[in-house]
């Protein structure tokens, strides 16, 4: 299972972009290219000093699933709220976790996702057994 974790590596940019709550201001933000597909990206909810709404978290699951619709996207926040989590499961976010966050829960959603992903490949392999016949 490939976990993409932190703002460094080989697999990013940084680009121009304008951050999602910033008042329009133009900030260098690093993006996240998928070119060797991550299975899961664990994504902070809030980025800019002061922010605690969310909605950058939001932006970023947006664009993950945008580039990379299979992706398991793990969000974490220290400012939880019904309405983002409901907002982020309902983009496809396989997870919602509030911190301080359990380790014993982390490891077991990563377990969940490698089990999925086993699952899923063993399906495609039997299905591209079955064309081949």
């Amino acid at each position: 299972m490939r976990v993409q974790v932190g703002a460094q590596g080989r697999d990013e940019r940084p680009v121009r972009r304008r951050a999602p709550l910033r008042g329009g201001a133009a900030q260098d933000l690093r993006v996240l290219r998928l070119p060797g597909q991550r299975d899961v990206i664990p994504l902070d909810m809030n980025f800019s000093p002061g922010a605690t709404s969310g909605q950058e978290g939001i932006h970023w699951l947006r664009t993950a699933h945008a580039l990379a619709p299979d992706t398991k996207v793990i969000l974490m926040t220290a400012y939880a709220a019904v309405d983002t989590a409901v907002e982020a499961i309902k983009l496809g976010a396989r997870e919602y976790l509030t911190k301080p966050f359990d380790f014993d829960r982390l490891r077991q959603v990563l377990v969940e996702i490698r089990e999925e992903l086993e699952r899923r490949a063993s399906i495609l392999a039997l299905e591209s057994q079955m064309a081949q016949k």
